[in-house]
């Protein structure tokens, strides 16, 4: 029972608000004064980080995740994802990165600058040397500055 240290109570039982993880079973839990209690039992299951609301909810947030007071990434009511840096990636962004900027969308490959589609109407695809030797019709291709349309 938690609020003494008398005999026979433990120096843990005054802590009901601590919460440890146990490395037998790689768990968080939390001390209720009479046993331990797992914490976050409910919104993990098996390998799963599960977030059910009670009811359809039609504004906010689902999932922030902040550094110190710094909102880095969200989940919003309708599925829409945030992030503060504008990177979605794969990995570490060297197979794959969409770079969200205030004018343009762009899409990488490593460093390399495959695609910019620009909010003034332009899409600069990435320049190639020299010209694909068995396009499919409908490939299009910048070429020094030319685009050339497979046929």
């Amino acid at each position: 029972m938690a609020g003494s240290l008398s005999s026979p109570n433990l120096i843990k039982d005054v802590y009901t608000k601590l919460v440890f993880y146990n490395t037998s079973d790689g768990k968080m839990y939390r001390d209720n004064g009479t046993s331990d209690v797992e914490v976050l039992s409910d919104l993990v299951q098996g390998n799963t980080l599960l977030h059910q609301t009670e009811s359809t909810i039609n504004s906010g947030y689902l999932l922030k995740t902040n550094n110190n007071t710094s909102t880095k990434f969200s989940v919003d009511y309708s599925g829409n994802i945030f992030t503060d840096s504008g990177y979605l990636c794969k990995g570490d962004g060297t197979k794959g990165k969409v770079v969200l900027s205030d004018n343009a969308v762009s899409l990488y490959k490593d460093s390399t600058n495959l695609l910019d589609v620009n909010v003034n109407g332009t899409i600069r695809p990435q320049s190639v040397d020299t010209l694909p030797s068995s396009p499919t019709a409908g490939d299009i291709c910048n070429k020094d500055g030319e685009l050339y349309l497979a046929v």
